[in-house]
């Protein structure tokens, strides 16, 4: 999100939670905000908890 925002800027990028979600509802957000229907969020999802307690670190971060 940060590399988005920096290109884009923040008027232009959304955040949407996925999580257990059908397609269909989550393209609805996506439309209903590309028309102005629906406030863009930006730092809503929390995406790195759900990694540390899924124990994935070694999934998306290479550390050793």
């Amino acid at each position: 999100m940060y590399d988005a925002v920096k290109t884009f800027g923040k008027d232009r990028v959304a955040e949407i939670d996925s999580t257990a979600k059908k397609a269909e509802k989550v393209a609805s957000k996506i439309i209903s905000i590309f028309k102005g229907k629906s406030k863009r969020s930006l730092g809503t999802v929390d995406w790195l908890s759900l990694i540390v307690k899924n124990d994935d670190l070694q999934k998306f971060f290479a550390y050793q």
